[in-house]
């Protein structure tokens, strides 16, 4: 089912990376959330990097928010950088980032790799 993504167990976070044409849809993040969590689980890892290009999306408020509590699932202590080139940001963006956050999962937006990694590095105290 994730056959189009490729991850890689870097020690210190789970490095996740899309194909071209990810799309963002309310299903496939149901599933993709609770592969990312038992990923968190099998490496016992709460750090993790999403990369890909700007994706598409297809989710109203009210999915944005349920994904949001979604990822605060996942586990305790999460952070999560997502690194899409030329993505903006936008409403819908941030009511997900802040109904995680509000359950304690930390989540950024980003569209430099380097700066997602040095954000999960200094912030995330388990490093």
């Amino acid at each position: 089912m994730f056959d189009e993504l490729s991850l890689e167990f870097k020690n210190d976070h789970i490095h996740l990376k899309h194909r071209t044409g990810y799309e963002i849809s309310p299903n496939g993040m149901n599933s993709f959330w609770g592969y990312l969590r038992e990923q968190c689980e099998h490496h016992d890892c709460t750090s993790i990097l999403i990369e890909a290009d700007a994706p598409t999306r297809d989710m109203d408020t009210v999915a944005a928010f349920t994904s949001g509590v979604e990822v605060a699932s996942i586990a305790p202590n999460l952070w999560m950088a997502l690194c899409f080139q030329g993505y903006e940001p936008d409403e819908i963006s941030e009511l997900f980032r802040q109904a995680a956050r509000n359950r304690g999962a930390n989540v950024e937006f980003f569209d430099d790799r380097d700066a997602a990694l040095r954000w999960l590095r200094e912030n995330n105290p388990s490093f």
